[in-house]
């Protein structure tokens, strides 16, 4: 999967957790802001590009990530730290939904448990 599907998969995904009826409309437009979901026109001033209007090179050229090193070796031993400092805390997290609702669970569409540990590990360290 190349990064152009992943981006759509990603939206979709999104999306599809969401009502579009209300989402639109501009009476909820306040109640949307509250909950951080932002609906942006699709006209040519925007920052967010329309999908269609990129060249498919766009998405099979690599960044050389100009002035960042990635330093993958210091990267695994993070994970590896917060996986032995926090995994007994992120572990807890519960996976499905509370009837009560107003906490975070893992099977959600929005952060899942991956970003979630990362995350939670990055704040606590």
């Amino acid at each position: 999967m190349n990064l152009k599907e992943s981006v759509k998969n990603f939206y979709s995904k999104a999306v599809s957790c969401l009502p579009l009826r209300p989402l639109a409309d501009p009476k909820y437009f306040e109640m949307w802001e509250k909950k951080g979901v932002h609906i942006t026109p699709d006209f040519c001033y925007s920052p967010i590009p329309h999908l269609a209007d990129l060249n498919e090179s766009t998405w099979d050229r690599k960044s050389q990530l100009v002035g960042i090193d990635m330093n993958r070796t210091k990267q695994v031993e993070m994970m590896r730290m917060f996986s032995e400092k926090f995994a007994s805390e992120y572990n807890q997290f519960p996976k499905d939904k509370n009837p009560g609702g107003g906490e975070y669970y893992l099977n959600n569409c929005f952060l899942g448990p991956v970003d979630a540990e990362v995350l939670y590990s990055m704040v606590r360290h």
